[in-house]
């Protein structure tokens, strides 16, 4: 588990659970060694001061055989016996009871070491004074500790020394390891996550081009739809109407529009009916509204919400407003490079479209604008050879006259008359009349005038 910090932790953790226990080794070695050392010695004070207390006993015991009555009364024997006996001791005070446990004053003695701190919880001996194998007084025999001090507090600072020293090595040796070993794991856990994070770059890109691609072939499945319906229909208004419910339809929006260029205006081809009222004006002029607007930059608009867009038409705006229409997209419509018109799509709630769908739209435009050039071309074509079979009909009958006018025609020796395809004769002049479309004017020529006028 890492921290806040990015790092593992570990040094830290075992920081926190080695302080306490480098702190009590240092401390039961500062301690322990010293402390054993003091009772010891002690103990050793303590059984020295019994054996001096023993020593004085038995000299105490001469003085009562000498005088048993009076022995708590030989102060100057006492002081003799005292002087031989404190001589090269560490005696820091004597006391010597009666049989009744009371103190012999006269016997008492007290340095002034004995006044000192440190002698104040000195080791203290005792020996009980026997004559006649009864118990007469006891002696106490308090030994001066200020060396076995000294001492415990040299090996007290010697010992501290050497806890804090285990403890510091203790502490910092392991935790040193630990940093290193966890500098270790940590590059291997940055480069792990280094992996993590581009595999999981890579896979969210994976994830995104495969939505692309799944988006882009519902699309193409759709537009390939749309296509395939628009292909099977030749009637202009049937095109029309398909390509404003299949944009409403392919955006998901509530109503679309589809205005055609006109000379300077645009006018009105097809709608549904739910935007009857939006589209209520049949014309609006290039550059008018957001339909103009469209068709005079060739760039789609796209409006959230059309009651604060200034460029909307007036009353259409109103009708929108009125039916609760507010999102609106509208692409050109583009034939070879040339703006034929506008498709837009309405939608009642707020909506910001994305790149994807104007994108969409766009495309969509592009079959729309391709299937209505496709239908005024089958309509212009239909015209052309509605009049080319006109002028076939009439070249036909006209190369079926030149045909009768050039075979035998049978003509009258005497009076030129000629015989019709139903054997009737008729005049020269009406015969090519009916079938050559010739008219006669009528005249004589010189040799027959001449003929009937000899004079």
């Amino acid at each position: 588990m890492t921290k806040r910090d990015g790092t593992i932790g570990l040094g830290r953790l075992l920081a926190n659970r080695l302080y306490p226990v480098t702190l009590a080794v240092g401390v039961l070695v500062s301690i322990s060694l010293p402390a054993t050392y003091y009772v010891l010695e002690s103990r050793a004070l303590s059984r020295a001061a019994t054996i001096h207390a023993q020593a004085l006993s038995e000299h105490l015991q001469s003085l009562i055989l000498e005088v048993p009555a009076l022995w708590k009364y030989q102060a100057y024997k006492y002081m003799v016996i005292l002087q031989e006996f404190l001589h090269y001791k560490a005696v820091t005070s004597v006391r010597v009871l009666d049989e009744a446990g009371q103190p012999v004053t006269l016997y008492e003695h007290r340095s002034a070491e004995a006044e000192a701190w440190w002698n104040r919880y000195a080791p203290v001996g005792s020996a009980p004074i026997i004559f006649n194998n009864r118990k007469v007084g006891t002696v106490h025999v308090g030994v001066s500790q200020g060396h076995l001090l000294a001492l415990t507090l040299a090996l007290l600072l010697l010992s501290a020394a050497l806890g804090v020293g285990l403890a510091l090595v203790m502490y910092r040796l392991p935790i040193g390891v630990v940093k290193g070993m966890e500098a270790q794991i940590q590059g291997l856990i940055e480069t792990v996550e280094r992996s993590n994070a581009k595999l999981q770059r890579e896979a969210k890109e994976a994830d995104t081009l495969l939505e692309e691609a799944n988006r882009e072939r519902r699309r193409l499945a759709a537009l390939n739809e749309v296509s395939r319906r628009l292909a099977a229909l030749h009637e202009t208004g049937q095109i029309l109407s398909l390509i404003v419910n299949e944009a409403a339809r392919l955006l998901g929006t509530e109503g679309a529009g589809l205005r055609m260029v006109d000379g300077e205006d645009l006018v009105v081809r097809a709608r549904t009916e739910s935007v009857a009222d939006l589209m209520a004006r049949g014309r609006i002029k290039v550059g008018e509204s957001l339909s103009g607007l469209i068709v005079a930059t060739g760039e789609p608009v796209v409006v959230e919400d059309l009651a604060g867009d200034a460029r909307y038409d007036v009353s259409h705006k109103r009708a929108a407003l009125e039916q609760g229409f507010h999102g609106f997209l509208g692409v050109p419509l583009r034939v070879q490079g040339q703006t034929i018109g506008v498709l837009n799509v309405y939608t009642k709630a707020r909506r910001r479209f994305t790149p994807d769908e104007t994108s969409l739209l766009f495309a969509f435009a592009d079959l729309a604008a391709l299937a209505i050039e496709k239908g005024r071309l089958l309509r212009e074509a239909e015209a052309g050879r509605a009049l080319l079979a006109d002028r076939v009909i009439a070249l036909e009958e006209a190369l079926a006259g030149v045909k009768r006018l050039q075979g035998l025609l049978p003509i009258c020796a005497w009076c030129r008359k000629v015989r019709n395809d139903q054997n009737y004769w008729q005049q020269v002049d009406s015969y090519f009349a009916e079938h050559a479309e010739v008219r006669f004017s009528h005249g004589i020529c010189p040799d027959c005038k001449k003929k009937l006028s000899p004079a």
